[in-house]
């Protein structure tokens, strides 16, 4: 069984660490996540090396224009990754 928390979960988790002082980052799987992060009013993004080629998402998360972190741990080459840089 895979755990999931739904929006209203996440999001008071999200509002739980501003409380702390830590500041929230979630990875956007897809344009679906990516529109329920910004309704949250997420302040960056994480992009996780699987997505690399996914340009599609990453072009959307950029044209939010908040500051992006992308891994490219699991990147194979990073000639692979140039395109998406």
């Amino acid at each position: 069984m895979r755990f999931q928390l739904t929006d209203a979960e996440l999001f008071d988790v999200f509002d739980y660490c501003k409380t702390k002082g830590i500041l929230p980052l979630c990875t956007p799987w897809d344009l679906a996540s990516l529109a329920a992060l910004e309704s949250y009013g997420m302040v960056a993004y994480k992009v996780a090396s699987a997505d690399l080629t996914n340009h599609e998402l990453l072009e959307a998360i950029a044209r939010t224009g908040k500051p992006m972190l992308v891994s490219t741990g699991m990147s194979m080459r990073m000639r692979s990754s140039r395109p998406s840089i």
